[in-house]
């Protein structure tokens, strides 16, 4: 087992294995209501290939029905690139996004877990600017909508 030198002190690190597949995140998932900055919302994400989609629905109650609000679209490309350290079973991926309020284009490193046929993805934080995540939030998994 390789070593690496943290903090002073010497942790084990697992070896580098085969970069994880893409394709268990293909396809379409969708996330239940959950509340974001005092409205609530729910989630569409669609892979295909190296390319996402994302659609915020946003509601002003907490079943996430009726009239929409607001409805956010954000396209990116992603790439698997390694076997996460941080999160056990998780994928490393870079994304280039763009910021659906100021059209800034960002590259990020999220952490991506598919487990039991749920797919989470990164915290959000619109506090940070942080462009690497280390782990996934269990709070908010998206279904795989149509098998």
């Amino acid at each position: 087992s390789v070593e690496s030198k943290v903090d002073g002190g010497l942790i084990p690190v697992p070896p580098p294995g085969p970069a994880p597949s893409k394709v268990a995140v293909e396809g379409t998932w969708k996330s239940g209501c959950t509340s974001q900055d005092g409205f609530f919302q729910v989630e569409e994400m669609v892979f295909e290939g190296e390319t996402f989609h994302t659609t915020a629905t946003l509601f002003q109650n907490s079943t996430c029905t009726g009239t929409p609000m607001f409805e956010a679209k954000v396209d990116g490309t992603f790439k698997v690139i390694a076997a996460s350290i941080a999160v056990a079973g998780g994928s490393d991926v870079d994304v280039t996004m763009a910021d659906p309020q100021t059209g800034q284009v960002g590259k990020y490193m999220w952490v991506v877990l598919v487990k039991n046929g749920k797919l989470y993805l990164p915290p959000t934080s619109h506090d940070s600017k942080a462009s690497r995540a280390n782990s996934v939030d269990k709070s908010k998994p998206y279904a795989k909508v149509g098998g």
